[in-house]
């Protein structure tokens, strides 16, 4: 074999191993691109309750998992306050939501519905006011929505 068929050789051989390593590079960061989560909100309502500590606003919202990949909302914001306590109907002067405290895992396209309360003597707020809900997953995504309370 002569010097110029073995330097043939060599480059259809390097050429073959880079094409064959790219292809495989390409198909698993293709394959990791796939792998999202995204939440659509999908419905939402408010409305005013009457309970028998005073009235309080209760604000529905339809979830749902439109991603290939599951997700978990760990925590739910009103104005950007973290939303923690967990009664219904609202203590006096405060929010709650029926969000477990260990967060609410959906499987690809899974629904949920989950409620916040907000009682009528939290923060000044009053019927017409805007608030905006934001829903924190596990990835660290954000989903928010503006609503006008009832």
């Amino acid at each position: 074999m002569e010097p110029s068929e073995t330097a043939t050789v060599i480059l259809v051989a390097t050429a073959v191993i880079l094409a064959s390593a790219t292809a495989y590079w390409s198909g698993g960061l293709a394959t990791s691109l796939q792998k999202f989560e995204k939440i659509e909100i999908n419905a939402i309502s408010c409305f005013l309750q009457d309970g028998e500590n005073g009235a309080y606003w209760v604000i529905s919202v339809n979830l749902k998992n439109s991603g290939p990949k599951p997700a978990t909302i760990t925590n739910l914001y009103l104005n950007k306050i973290e939303v923690v306590d967990r009664a219904s109907p609202p203590h006096e002067g405060s929010i709650s939501s029926d969000l477990p405290s260990n967060g609410y895992a959906l499987n690809s396209g899974e629904g949920v519905s989950l409620a916040l309360y907000i009682d009528c003597n939290y923060k000044q707020l009053s019927s017409g006011t805007s608030v905006e809900i934001y829903f924190h997953t596990a990835a660290g995504m954000d989903y928010f929505k503006l609503v006008i309370l009832a």
